[in-house]
């Protein structure tokens, strides 16, 4: 069924004495012109005793029979509407902003600037001046028609065609075709064509009324012939002689000297000799080399090897040098480096570097703080390794041992040493063996079983035991909830909500119902509907009707 919804409306009263906000009421009351009749109110603002401050009209018969009885003739008290052509009669006092499209009877007055499109005068007055009078008189348009024409100055943009003659000055741009003749001076742009003589100076031109030759002279001649101006020309440029002399200059041995001016040009060439011998020196005996004809050899000798490679001379010794005695005062930072075998008896120096194998065969004692092998195999073919053997107590052998590596940057080096202190070696890393066969004193991080089975029992909010557990096997047992609440049953109905006490572990503690209550004005809960004004199906409520009565 369809809803009803019925406004507050009223055949004998206007504006209702009493509308609250948002409230609609409708006066049939036939308008008179001042009973409020025909109208349709709504209320808006603050409210005081159910009225609303504000009654506003928002429509109505009054309304729409305005509307009805538009014309498109002069009908006093009617509004306007457009005939069948799109024209309206208008009596129009005040200004005119948009476009005006048709005759104008009548006179056309104004007091400020007007402005129109296109107009067409055929007499009358502008600006209380008749058209065609010599007083000037402001006329603005796109296009202008006078039947009369136009005398006087023309001040501002002529855009489009004029046809006729111009005496006068013209100032501004002119765009499009001027017909006749124009005496007078043309400031601005001129867009479009110009047919007949201009007198006067032209920013301007396509090209010279008389072709010209244009001529280079000075560093360089070229010369462009007939020139106006409406093409490209072009021309060979030739230099002028900078008075030096052609040819080549400069060989193997002498070099050219030039001499060149401020533009760049070559004026001057001359040569100059250059240096062809080389003066050399020795312990003995002093000569000169022909540096363009003779070759200078670096010549060896008693062991000595010359090599010449890569701009480069390499002196080197070759063969066998026996040397009874030789003391050095330094070489190489007191250093001797031998490539190959030396064979030395008592040689007492301050570092010695072996690049080959080295091989003792006597006793070799080390005498000194710290000795290093940088070696990555070391091979001892004794069966034991005697540390510090002058350490006869535990307290001189404390710390003995290996050390693996070196602690730096985060790392700690793997050391195995013996502590005086427990009397037992010690290792700072862990160990990894396949048995051990020992009884082991501590704690065991893991372990198959434990020694004695144990019980284990569970108490609190559940209780259960688990019986001779020793870690040899899984075990279970049984697990009982605690007893935290008393009210055991059902609770909740259509008429009744269940209530629940939950403790922090989630468990309910306590459980009962309370009635729901009817529904009032300030309580909710159960409630009915007036089957009068609404219905129910399946659960849906539809309003039947809504009236807002009459005044």
């Amino acid at each position: 069924m369809a809803s009803i919804l019925r406004i507050k409306r009223s055949e004998l009263s206007g504006n209702p004495a009493i509308l609250g906000a948002g409230e609609l009421a409708y006066s049939a009351l036939a308008n008179n012109g001042s009973n409020g009749g025909d109208r349709l109110y709504i209320g808006t603002g603050t409210e005081s005793g159910g009225n609303a401050v504000n009654h506003v009209v928002i429509g109505g018969k009054y309304f729409t029979d305005t509307i009805d009885a538009a014309t498109a003739t002069g009908t006093a008290n009617t509004i306007v509407k457009r005939n069948a052509q799109g024209a309206a009669y208008l009596d129009i006092i005040g200004n005119i902003s948009g476009n005006v499209t048709g005759n104008v009877s009548g006179n056309v007055t104004s007091t400020g600037l007007s402005s129109f499109s296109n107009i067409a005068i055929t007499g009358g007055t502008i600006n209380g001046t008749t058209i065609g009078a010599t007083t000037a008189s402001t006329v603005r348009g796109t296009t202008i028609t006078a039947t009369t024409g136009f005398l006087g100055a023309l001040t501002g943009d002529v855009t489009g065609n004029v046809t006729g003659n111009l005496t006068g000055d013209v100032t501004g741009d002119v765009t499009g075709d001027v017909t006749g003749n124009l005496t007078g001076n043309v400031t601005g742009n001129v867009t479009g064509n110009v047919t007949g003589n201009v007198v006067g100076n032209s920013a301007t031109a396509t090209r010279l009324l008389t072709p010209r030759n244009l001529s280079l002279t000075g560093d360089a001649t070229a010369t462009l012939t007939s020139f106006d101006g409406s093409a490209n020309i072009s021309a060979a440029i030739t230099l002028a002689n900078s008075g030096v002399t052609a040819g080549d200059y400069g060989s193997a041995t002498a070099i050219p000297v030039i001499s060149v001016n401020a533009k760049g040009l070559v004026t001057g060439v001359t040569t100059a000799n250059i240096a062809t011998n080389l003066s050399i020196a020795g312990d003995t005996g002093i000569d000169s080399v022909g540096l363009l004809t003779d070759t200078l050899t670096f010549e060896g000798g008693n062991g000595l090897v010359t090599t010449v490679s890569n701009n480069k001379v390499t002196v080197s010794l070759t063969g066998s040098i026996n040397v009874n005695d030789l003391t050095i005062a330094a070489v190489n930072a007191g250093s001797i480096t031998v490539s190959g075998s030396l064979t030395a008896g008592d040689t007492t120096t301050a570092n010695i570097n072996v690049n080959g194998n080295a091989v003792i065969t006597g006793n070799l004692t080390v005498q000194g703080t710290t000795t290093t092998v940088s070696s990555t195999t070391v091979t001892i073919a004794d069966r034991n390794l005697n540390l510090a053997p002058s350490a006869n107590t535990a307290i001189l052998s404390d710390g003995g041992g290996l050390t693996v590596g070196t602690t730096l940057d985060g790392f700690t080096a793997a050391t195995l040493t013996y502590s005086a202190l427990d009397n037992r070696w010690n290792l700072n890393k862990d160990l990894n063996v396949a048995n051990v066969y020992a009884e082991l004193v501590g704690n065991a991080a893991t372990a198959t079983k434990w020694a004695t089975a144990r019980n284990l029992n569970l108490t609190g909010d559940a209780s259960a035991t688990l019986s001779s557990v020793d870690g040899s096997a899984n075990v279970s047992g049984a697990l009982t909830l605690a007893t935290v609440n008393t009210n055991v049953g059902s609770y909740g109905d259509s008429v009744t909500v269940p209530n629940f006490t939950v403790n922090a572990k989630g468990l309910i503690t306590a459980a009962g119902s309370t009635a729901i209550p009817y529904a009032g004005t300030s309580t909710k809960g159960l409630a009915s509907f007036d089957s009068t004004q609404f219905s129910i199906t399946s659960g849906a409520v539809s309003i039947a009707q809504v009236d807002g009565g009459s005044y």
